[in-house]
């Protein structure tokens, strides 16, 4: 996937790719349900596509998803894009909100709108300085463990001054059906996290 706004699938048997075109101007990130039917993209215009991984047609858009327009007052050092994952057991899309909010919308595809906000801070305090400083958080990365019980976020927090603190979130599925924040592990990495991958079998999580 990417600028092209093609998805390609690709036989492991037979090593061949088929095609999927148009998608979105430019794909950003995207998801598959656990029976592999349905393909989530996120597209470079702050949308997401649904599309028939049989049939290879799009079957859905949803437009103008929460905070994705708010204005970048602080800039990051580098830019990852975000991430988007499907929550099987809600039947709701988890996605990363492009702007600097350090959010993470989920999107009730049932009745096409928007149910939560997870993590969802416009302006908030660095816990990890001396001295308290103002700035933002950005969402880089998002996983959910196989067995849906976590959901693991990587984000990075920057001040006005240039100061960058990485951080990976940790959330543990409540009994409601949302999610409790259960731990948060600073500089996990120096640099920010470039992939997040939880362990099918443990609880476990390995990141890059």
């Amino acid at each position: 996937v990417g600028e092209e706004g093609v998805v390609v699938v690709w036989n492991l048997e037979t090593q061949k790719p088929s095609f999927i075109p148009r998608v979105a101007a430019t794909i950003r990130s995207f998801a598959v349900s656990r029976d592999g039917t349905r393909l989530f993209a996120c597209g470079g215009d702050n949308s997401l596509r649904w599309v028939d991984a049989a049939q290879h047609e799009i079957r859905g858009e949803i437009t103008g998803l929460a905070l994705g327009s708010l204005p970048a007052s602080v800039e990051l050092g580098t830019f990852l894009r975000a991430g988007v994952a499907f929550d099987a057991r809600q039947q709701e899309l988890l996605v990363a909100t492009p702007a600097l909010s350090g959010a993470v919308q989920c999107y009730d595809l049932r009745r096409d709108r928007g149910v939560d906000l997870i993590g969802g801070s416009l302006q908030e305090v660095s816990r990890t300085n001396a001295f308290e400083q103002r700035g933002r958080r950005k969402v880089d990365r998002l996983a959910l463990s196989p067995s849906g019980e976590w959901l693991f976020v990587g984000e990075r927090w920057a001040s006005h001054a240039g100061t960058e603190v990485v951080s990976l979130r940790v959330y543990k599925r409540a009994a409601s059906g949302g999610w409790d924040e259960f731990s948060l592990i600073d500089s996990p990495h120096k640099d920010a996290i470039a992939a997040i991958a939880p362990h099918p079998t443990k609880n476990e999580v390995l990141t890059a």
